[in-house]
């Protein structure tokens, strides 16, 4: 299955619409299991992207050095909604430590 979104619901999504960041949030919904930003979940959103980019590297990069996303980045998205698989916090951190274990 193909990764949709809609970008309507963000305020200025004409300002924001061909932007690498957006791109880059797009995508993370996937990997944080969380498909719709709000004003209640974006910190949330933010807190597993940032931990996710800590253990496996980030998703954007500047001259080959890596970006991370901020806490701004995420909220600026509010009202951006994905097609992803959500997941629960706890399922989350269980797949993250597991990914991490693995990789050793």
């Amino acid at each position: 299955m193909s990764l949709t979104f809609d970008l309507t619901r963000i305020k200025n999504s004409e300002e924001i619409v061909d932007s690498p960041i957006t791109e880059a949030v797009i995508w993370a919904t996937i990997a944080t299991g969380i498909n719709q930003i709000t004003e209640e979940n974006y910190e949330d959103f933010y807190k597993r992207v940032n931990a996710g980019e800590r253990v496996f590297g980030t998703f954007l990069t500047h001259e080959g050095k890596p970006v991370f996303l901020k806490l701004e980045d995420i909220q600026r998205l509010v009202g951006l909604q994905t097609n992803a698989s959500p997941k629960r916090l706890r399922d989350f951190i269980y797949e993250l430590g597991n990914r991490v274990y693995n990789k050793i």
